[in-house]
């Protein structure tokens, strides 16, 4: 299962161990969104960081929506199927996003 984990609050008056588990997710700023495997250890920083973050288990046919549009290689470049099957196991978006 995976989780669409977003930042919902800002970072003014923060205890340094929700500033920390906010940078070990990956969520530097308000309103970002980032895809996370449910784990023991994520499951245990999203209690932690409850107060500044928002999530929920996404679909795969979400997922795959998601990289298409967002997701950005270095330079800008969008992801795209070629660069899925090139640089993975998985040979289109929808397969990577499945999981």
């Amino acid at each position: 299962m995976t989780y669409a984990v977003l930042r919902i609050r800002g970072h003014v008056t923060q205890r340094p161990e929700i500033k920390d588990t906010l940078r070990y997710l990956r969520l530097h700023r308000t309103n970002h969104c980032v895809l996370l495997a449910q784990t023991p250890s994520v499951d245990g920083m999203l209690q932690r960081a409850k107060d500044y973050i928002t999530w929920g288990e996404v679909d795969p046919t979400v997922a795959a929506m998601l990289l298409v549009r967002r997701a950005r290689l270095p330079g800008g470049k969008p992801i795209d199927d070629a660069y899925v099957k090139a640089n993975s196991k998985y040979p289109s978006i929808n397969s990577f996003a499945k999981a």
